[in-house]
């Protein structure tokens, strides 16, 4: 349902929707939505998706692999773990990769299912539909009272239902601020601070009221212009979508013409069932009141639409009532209804999305497997010619950077063909997780030096014989 001054103007449709947004008005203020709430097959579907979606998201966190988080993206860092592998910024490439996969697959699901994620998988609509929004039905009534409530001036029954929903629209904005700290630092180190109190680390409880006041912001007032206005995704799918994309859609062949608003209410479903002059639109506006961003699905596809299906279940619903089959709003295709077909076809694209998708997760697969456990980088100290050393050879300084990306420790013990190694200070002992910075001298006789700049190669053997390999430059006179 949409706040306006008379019933009659919730059901107006004109031509010019697509000029703008269904949620701003003539005067550019925004329209506050109260969507009504239904039930449906669909609705009982996205709930249970949700509840496991939400669910996995509470719980990752809390779930260890070789005592270090499952999935960890400390930016701060610059540390991230994904199913037990960690990445550093020497793994750039390889985070790169993934990521690109991540949001090709996005793209590649809109071009069969259209905006499914926004309606079905998306944080922001599964914790605002399943839960803030339920706060409401819960404490303020239906869409219809939460319309009333709005209008009436304030008394003690409407601050005590508002300090109500917002406390509990803080509290959860909270709970979710700190699930997004255990994804950013940890289980442990956000533990042990809420252990110690909340002044025991300023900067987390700065990070928790920041994120606590922006999920709040969001929930209590940005809500559907998320979806609308400030994520690209809509406006990414437009370019996506072809006339095969599975959306949902209003099936004018069937519903037009409409009847006349309101009609409904004066002739028997018996009557409307039986007429044939007429579409099977009713003109009731279930669609446009069940929608959680304001759009008239009988318009056609629009980039607020994001599938979330409560339309469906809302004609249904009423077409059951009065007699006539289901389907009017239904989950196909464009050519599935210009060609009243049952059974909806997959475009060419999909398949070749498809065949991509496989090829890119193979590849992520094989650049994993191969992935070295070790990061090197071996480099001359700037500005460090080199220097003859004893017994006629030639020494080169070097900086030598190392990386454990494992649980364990390693121990290396480095090698030069013809030549040999030399620490400064330190030790080639690498922690589980850990990273050692080493300056090491490189010694090479002269005989085996032939030009003035020569490439070398260092070898470095762990406990278990394994070798790694690393290139680098060797000055000569």
């Amino acid at each position: 349902m949409i706040k306006s001054s008379s019933d009659s103007s919730l059901f107006d449709l004109d031509d010019d929707f697509r000029d703008h947004l269904a949620t701003v008005s003539s005067t550019g203020k925004r329209i506050w939505l109260y969507p009504r709430e239904i039930k449906g097959y669909f609705t009982t579907m996205r709930r249970y998706v949700a509840w496991v979606l939400i669910g996995l998201w509470v719980i990752v966190p809390w779930i260890s692999w070789d005592n270090q988080p499952l999935m960890l993206f400390n930016v701060l860092d610059r540390h991230f773990i994904i199913l037990g592998q960690h990445f550093y910024p020497q793994d750039l490439m390889y985070f790169g990769i993934l990521l690109l996969t991540f949001f090709l697959f996005i793209a590649f699901f809109t071009v069969t299912f259209g905006r499914v994620w926004c309606g079905w998988a998306c944080p922001q609509t599964l914790f605002m539909e399943q839960i803030f929004r339920r706060y409401e039905y819960w404490i303020e009534g239906s869409a219809k009272q939460q319309q009333l409530l709005d209008a009436q001036p304030y008394n003690l029954d409407k601050i005590r239902k508002r300090v109500a929903k917002h406390s509990l629209f803080i509290l959860t904005s909270g709970g979710i601020g700190l699930l997004v700290m255990l994804y950013v630092w940890g289980r442990v180190p956000v533990l042990d601070w809420i252990m110690a109190g909340p002044l025991s680390n300023r900067t987390f409880l700065s990070f928790l009221l920041v994120f606590t006041a922006v999920f709040y912001g969001v929930f209590s007032w940005a809500r559907e212009q998320v979806c609308t206005a400030i994520c690209p995704y809509g406006r990414l799918q437009s370019v996506l979508l072809n006339n095969k994309s599975l959306l949902v859609l209003y099936n004018n062949l069937r519903g037009e013409p409409r009847r006349e608003v309101g009609s409904h209410k004066t002739e028997s479903p018996s009557t409307i069932a039986n007429t044939n002059d007429k579409g099977d639109c009713i003109s009731c506006g279930l669609c446009v009141q069940v929608c959680p961003t304001g759009i008239d699905i009988r318009n056609g596809t629009q980039l607020e639409c994001i599938n979330c299906t409560a339309c469906i279940d809302a004609c249904d619903a009423v077409m059951g009532k009065i007699g006539k089959p289901r389907g009017l709003v239904t989950l196909s295709s464009h050519d599935q209804i210009e060609k009243v077909s049952k059974q909806w076809q997959p475009s060419r694209r999909v398949w070749v999305a498809t065949a991509a998708m496989v090829v890119l997760l193979l590849l992520d697969a094989a650049i994993l497997w191969s992935r070295s456990p070790i990061t090197i980088t071996l480099l001359r100290v700037p500005g460090q010619m080199y220097q003859n050393g004893q017994n006629d050879t030639l020494t080169n300084l070097y900086n030598l950077q190392m990386t454990n990306k494992t649980n364990d420790t390693i121990r290396l013990s480095p090698s030069v063909a013809n030549g040999r190694v030399r620490l400064v200070a330190g030790q080639m002992t690498l922690k589980p997780q850990g990273q050692v910075d080493l300056t090491v001298f490189i010694a090479l006789p002269k005989s085996a030096v032939k030009t003035n700049r020569n490439n070398i190669e260092m070898l470095l053997k762990d406990q278990e014989g394994k070798f790694y390999h690393q290139k680098t430059t060797f000055l000569a006179p």
